[in-house]
């Protein structure tokens, strides 16, 4: 708090009251990161009701940074409140699974028309580098999460090359919003790195639509498509345990 003096006006804040500020920005936003982890891979079940209570004790911090992350990841879209009732995760619908698959299609084919714009050959060749490069990464048939995390990591690169930071905070969000879904579709499919690697021949063309029309047929999903997607999520959910699967790579 900052105080009167009489010779001043004013007296900085003590460095305790630095310290406590601090202390509290670091418990809210760890609290924050924990829980929109587990929100991410469904340690939450769909529908379920979060005890902010327990969660607070868990997490080992007061139920006031718990709430406020809470009330962040309502925002978000990753969780719903009901009036005097909590907060509660988001059921897995397919209708909100398509709209954020086609969004993520729409977003990433402006990408790649942005990059054949934007992006020098030096930056196109470190692309192709690191595709390259995690080829020894999967070889030995790791597991999808591992695929799931170099895709990601591609997808997040190529949307540097716009040199518009919204687009990559955008996509990351949206990437955050079917994560768990996307890792249960990966465990079917393993064709990521040879997408990766004929994009990056169109983008060293300069091929926007060559590239656009590759993205949208590597990410574009049908309804039913979707819906069996739901169905495997949901079996994954309540027979396994997501967070041994989905190991925390980064913090958002």
């Amino acid at each position: 708090m900052i105080q009167k003096s009489a010779q001043t006006g004013i007296v900085p804040i003590s460095s305790t009251s630095n310290q406590d500020s601090a202390s509290n920005l670091s418990s809210a936003q760890r609290a924050y990161d924990e829980i929109k982890w587990m929100a991410i891979t469904y340690q939450f079940r769909p529908g379920e009701r979060i005890n902010e209570v327990e969660l607070a004790k868990k997490l080992n911090v007061s139920r006031t940074p718990v709430r406020e992350a809470l009330s962040r990841l309502v925002i978000e879209g990753f969780l719903t409140s009901r009036q005097n009732k909590g907060f509660y995760r988001r059921s897995l619908d397919a209708e909100q699974i398509m709209n954020l698959y086609e969004l993520r299609c729409a977003l990433e084919q402006q990408i790649v028309r942005l990059v054949c714009q934007r992006a020098s050959v030096e930056e196109i060749r470190d692309l192709e580098n690191f595709v390259k490069g995690t080829r020894e990464e999967v070889e030995d048939e790791r597991r999808a999460v591992e695929l799931l995390r170099l895709d990601e990591e591609f997808h997040i690169r190529l949307a540097h090359l716009t040199k518009n930071n919204e687009i990559v905070r955008i996509l990351e969000h949206v990437n955050s919003r079917i994560h768990f879904v996307r890792w249960i579709d990966a465990k079917a499919r393993r064709a990521g790195l040879e997408n990766h690697l004929a994009l990056i021949k169109l983008l060293k063309k300069r091929d926007a639509e060559g590239c656009a029309s590759l993205i949208a047929s590597h990410i574009s999903r049908r309804h039913d498509q979707i819906a069996e997607i739901i169905r495997n999520s949901i079996i994954e959910i309540y027979t396994e345990t997501p967070q041994e699967s989905l190991p925390r790579s980064r913090r958002e």
